[in-house]
């Protein structure tokens, strides 16, 4: 496996990949409003608990972006960087396993992974890995100390791998997606 910048004609190549998953767990959140005696009189606090839940059955969860919103998307974003198969037929171009798309907010010294896609069938080979790894190595090379990554509650999957990876939680945004759904962030220091 090789990983390289992308180029435009990457583009429709990588859109076509399935960026849907299946999984059989979420993070369930719940908020609850702090009483006195642990707030002050006349003050109020909320607490927020997320716990990882197991669903009676898989469920397949579309990707939370669509198709025309990742490619206007992509024109805006400063590093997009693919995986492709090494040792491919020359008189064909190798196939692409996946993609990773990267902001850089160097006032808040973070980049932000905004799509982390693998194509179903090599899922679970290495290549998430391979293109994270190149993520993390793009961000230092723009300078910048943390990687953000953005997932679904329902995304299982995603939770476990950038957990594994050193991601820790650190923070939330509700009704973050078109549909309403909750956007979890997990950051990583490159420092």
């Amino acid at each position: 496996m090789h990983i390289r910048p992308a180029r435009w004609e990457d583009l429709e190549t990588c859109l076509a990949i399935d960026p849907s998953y299946v999984t059989d767990r979420v993070w369930q959140m719940e908020a609850r409003p702090l009483t006195f005696p642990l707030v002050g009189e006349g003050e109020s606090a909320m607490t927020f608990t997320f716990r990882s839940v197991q669903l009676p059955r898989p469920m397949h969860v579309p990707y939370p972006r669509s198709l025309e919103a990742r490619r206007a998307d992509w024109y805006h974003r400063d590093g997009f960087l693919v995986a492709e198969e090494e040792g491919a037929d020359l008189e064909e171009p190798p196939p692409i396993l996946g993609y990773v798309t990267l902001s850089a907010q160097p006032w808040h010294d973070v980049a932000w992974i905004g799509d982390l896609v693998v194509a179903p069938e090599h899922r679970r080979q290495g290549v998430g890995t391979a293109l994270l790894q190149a993520a993390v190595e793009w961000a230092q090379q723009e300078g910048l100390g943390r990687l953000i990554l953005e997932v679904q509650p329902r995304n299982h999957p995603a939770i476990s791998f950038a957990q594994h990876r050193g991601f820790v939680f650190c923070g939330f945004h509700d009704r973050y997606y078109a549909d309403r759904d909750i956007a979890l962030f997990f950051e990583l220091s490159l420092r």
